[in-house]
């Protein structure tokens, strides 16, 4: 079955001519010129010497990074199929269109992963790889300090306030026009990334959401395993996915914020999820999973039905359409 749905992915993306940043990418492709990240420049270079077109980098980074999270997700859950149907349905056009920012996350996920495994060489490496793949990806990078060093007690609590701390600090920045003048970052303060506070908050709602459920799931399950802290695994899955909380508050007027540093852990969140019910029995898992399922379906309907009703444009929606009508073999306009 979970080689079915990595086929399935592929299907829906190996025959992608466009996305939001395809021109973009194309352009940095044709001309070397404003590629920023070493890496994307590098294997610019390495397809143009061996005549291979933009295509190919293309189709080549996510065929890349779609493996990557596959065998991450193998190493926490059987259940594949459920992790990654949840993330391409919800994360879809991000998924497709960002792609040297999810090449880049997917390797800083097993950067985590030999962090929490202790095997520091490793972790080295994945960072670097990650780094020069995308170099926002280096914000992320504070998980490492704040999973060694906040105590699991008081972690949501310093997670909470760090949040808020970091909201006023961007906000702050923003207001005086320090934020305009951040390498990689400023770009997004001129280009209508700011959003006004109540359509920010819209946008915000599907991690709010998400984040929200795990958390009452995760009080639960603390409730009922009194050793829950001699659990490494369940500690490392429990820190990494409220570590996000840090990055929510601010997308509510930085939506690149929440579709960088929030949106794509969604996987770390589905493999959560199923960790703290792999116990229960088959009606308990059953229950859960339906309430799970409603609120990634209510999430899909905050980022593709009800901006439609709400707001002034359905940006999703519109790039889901013009994505899949790109896929020629598809043929989504006879659907």
């Amino acid at each position: 079955m979970s080689w079915l749905l990595l086929a399935a992915v592929f299907v829906f993306t190996v025959g992608l001519r466009y996305t939001a940043d395809y021109n973009m990418y194309y352009f940095l492709f044709k001309h070397e010129i404003g590629i920023t990240d070493i890496g994307f420049k590098q294997l610019t270079i390495f397809f143009k010497e061996r005549g291979w077109s933009y295509d190919d980098l293309f189709l080549s980074h996510l065929v890349a990074y779609t493996l990557i999270y596959f065998f991450f997700i193998k190493r926490y859950t059987s259940n594949y199929f459920y992790v990654f149907l949840a993330y391409i349905l919800i994360d879809y056009v991000h998924y497709a269109n960002q792609i040297r920012y999810y090449l880049a996350f997917s390797i800083l996920l097993f950067a985590f992963h030999f962090m929490f495994k202790r095997r520091y060489l490793w972790m080295i490496i994945c960072c670097i790889l990650a780094f020069v793949s995308h170099s926002a990806t280096i914000v992320l990078f504070t998980f490492i300090p704040i999973y060694f060093f906040i105590k699991t007690n008081n972690y949501f609590k310093f997670i909470f306030i760090l949040s808020i701390a970091c909201f006023a600090i961007v906000y702050l920045g923003f207001s005086l026009g320090f934020a305009r003048q951040i390498e990689h970052f400023g770009e997004y303060f001129d280009k209508g990334g700011i959003s006004g506070f109540v359509g920010g908050l819209f946008n915000s709602l599907p991690y709010i959401f998400l984040v929200g459920f795990l958390y009452f799931q995760a009080k639960y399950y603390i409730k009922n395993n009194e050793d829950w802290q001699e659990d490494k695994k369940f500690v490392f899955l429990y820190k990494l996915t409220f570590y996000t909380t840090i990055f929510i508050p601010v997308s509510f007027f930085l939506q690149i914020a929440g579709h960088r540093y929030v949106m794509p852990f969604l996987i770390i969140y589905v493999i959560f999820f199923l960790y703290m019910i792999r116990d229960y029995s088959v009606r308990q898992k059953a229950h859960r999973l339906l309430s799970f399922s409603a609120v990634c379906f209510v999430v899909c309907l905050f980022i593709y039905i009800l901006p439609s009703y709400i707001l002034k444009e359905n940006h999703f929606l519109h790039e889901l359409e013009l994505m899949l009508e790109s896929i020629k073999y598809l043929k989504y306009k006879q659907w």
